[in-house]
């Protein structure tokens, strides 16, 4: 996919481009939504990240790859509740109480 291949050379602009062309093709690929994820973020986008980021999960429920992706980046970004419910585990279990 040139998409991914655009976002390991860092050209995320690019990568950006070929996902919003792939999107309006074909988005039945959940790694369209994770390339799209990485390059909003990498250009400091965090609202266009999160978007991608939702619409890829709203498609693929069950995938774990943005699952992942998306209790990973909640955790980064501070929300370490959030990202261990992603996970299905309790907060509290983690502190004991």
């Amino acid at each position: 996919e040139r998409g991914a291949i655009f976002a390991k050379q860092g050209k995320h602009k690019e990568a950006i481009e070929d996902f919003r062309r792939a999107k309006e093709l074909a988005s039945d690929r959940p790694v369209l939504f994770m390339i799209a994820y990485q390059s909003y973020d990498a250009i400091g986008d965090a609202a266009a990240a999160k978007q991608a980021l939702d619409e890829g999960i709203d498609l693929f429920p069950h995938d774990a790859s943005l699952l992942n992706m998306r209790a990973t980046s909640r955790a980064v970004s501070g929300d370490v509740d959030g990202g261990l419910r992603q996970y299905g585990i309790s907060p509290d279990f983690c502190t004991g109480t």
